[in-house]
């Protein structure tokens, strides 16, 4: 037997597969929601005694190693040590499995797994002393900043292309890792990180594939810098904490969106543990596809300034598309979920996630106090905002908790939906 299927002989496929997505037994298979396109109804099944999944719907079919192929973007390689490694079973080191572009991805991922090791060590250091005062102010502890590998880069540029020098990776390696840059006079690379604090990314099985740095001087810009696209790192396709918290989300069934990564580390600390932040950019559909495997129910919980309105609004619609079911939460004091988990602590938080409004009544807030005192007869400023925020969402979709607003709104029945809302004014 090589060692391909005795890999395969050794890995549960259900186990490895319920790591990624929701299932329930039926029968003698387990059924859940595709991975792999975006549905409402469950067709993909996964065969436990025959050791295959399939999805009806989208034709997505193999082994475990397909799966791992499909699910993480990775080669066959890749997907056979990445298997390996998380079932404790050693690998022979045999060219024939290896193609360049996985030894790139390789060589890449070695790259980050040594920059979160010298970004950790330096954040100990008498360089790091800034970076360690900004964490003391914002109240982690050493055990958060130790599970969230949380570290500081250099000022000097240099400390990466040294660590790097020293195992002698290859300028194709060094151009497209992300973690360098070439100088324009050609005299070899600096660190694309520098003087910052730094929040090691990671894919969902837990591998650093990036990171995201903090600037801790005024004159410093921008604010966040955010690594670049690399053949290991697609941010639409990424998650901050999405490793840590997919266990939460389960168990809880629900998953809390916030925008930064401060923001998880002090939503993570108060005892809600499935939070997650999009690293840098907006939500995409395959975030929320991620999200979804996990669990349909999200809370949305951006900071309360226009900025975080405006783009919790324009989640809204990209959730409903994939059939979520969504919820925004408002916090008091005009304080970011951080801030408000170091003042009111984590019961305080607890409570308000439980009280957070569905999507449709905090459009209808949103609307009503922007437009409380601009009334006409038709069309009124009220209506015309809520017609934009709506024209675009489902054709059908419902609203819980009143039986009168658990109306389904479609075509004519808009015009009950804004003769009605004319009393909220």
């Amino acid at each position: 037997m090589d060692f391909v299927e005795h890999l395969k002989s050794q890995v549960d496929i259900v186990q490895t597969i319920q790591t990624y997505v929701k299932l329930r037994r039926v029968g003698r298979r387990y059924t859940g929601l595709c991975p792999f396109h975006s549905e409402k109804s469950p067709s993909f099944s996964v065969n436990g005694d025959l050791q295959f999944y399939h999805c009806f719907g989208c034709k997505a079919g193999g082994d475990v190693l397909k799966f791992i192929e499909q699910i993480e973007h990775v080669s066959f390689y890749e997907a056979l040590k990445l298997l390996s490694e998380r079932n404790g079973i050693p690998m022979p080191k045999r060219a024939e499995y290896a193609d360049a572009d996985s030894k790139l991805r390789g060589a890449i991922m070695t790259m980050h797994e040594l920059a979160e090791q010298e970004f950790r060590e330096l954040l100990s250091s008498p360089q790091g002393s800034d970076a360690r005062g900004y964490i003391t102010r914002r109240g982690v502890s050493p055990e958060l900043i130790a599970q969230f590998g949380l570290g500081y880069s250099d000022r000097s540029g240099r400390s990466l292309v040294r660590a790097f020098d020293r195992h002698s990776f290859t300028s194709e390696q060094l151009d497209a890792s992300g973690l360098v840059m070439k100088r324009e006079n050609g005299g070899g690379y600096f660190d694309r990180f520098r003087g910052r604090l730094m929040f090691p990314i990671h894919n969902e099985s837990g591998k650093v594939i990036g990171f995201g740095g903090r600037a801790l001087e005024a004159e410093d810009n921008p604010k966040y810098l955010n690594s670049p696209e690399t053949p290991i790192y697609k941010k639409s396709n990424v998650l901050y904490n999405l490793h840590r918290a997919k266990e939460g989300i389960r168990k809880h069934d629900r998953s809390i969106l916030v925008e930064g990564y401060m923001d998880v580390i002090g939503v993570y600390s108060a005892g809600v543990t499935e939070v997650v932040a999009s690293c840098g950019t907006a939500l995409t559909n395959p975030q929320v596809r991620m999200l979804k495997r996990h669990s349909s129910n999200i809370t949305v919980n951006f900071d309360p300034d226009a900025a975080g309105e405006n783009a919790a609004e324009r989640s809204i619609k990209l959730l409903l598309d994939e059939s979520m079911h969504v919820r925004i939460m408002e916090l008091d004091e005009d304080l970011d979920p951080d801030e408000y988990c170091k003042k009111h602590g984590a019961e305080a938080y607890e409570a308000r996630v439980k009280a957070a409004k569905t999507y449709f009544y905090w459009l209808a807030d949103r609307a009503r106090a922007k437009y409380r005192r601009r009334r006409q007869k038709r069309a009124s400023p009220f209506s015309s905002f809520c017609s934009l925020r709506f024209r675009d969402c489902p054709t059908n979709w419902s609203v819980p908790r009143s039986p009168t607003m658990s109306r389904v709104i479609s075509g004519s029945a808009k015009g009950w939906f804004w003769k009605t809302s004319a009393k909220w004014l």
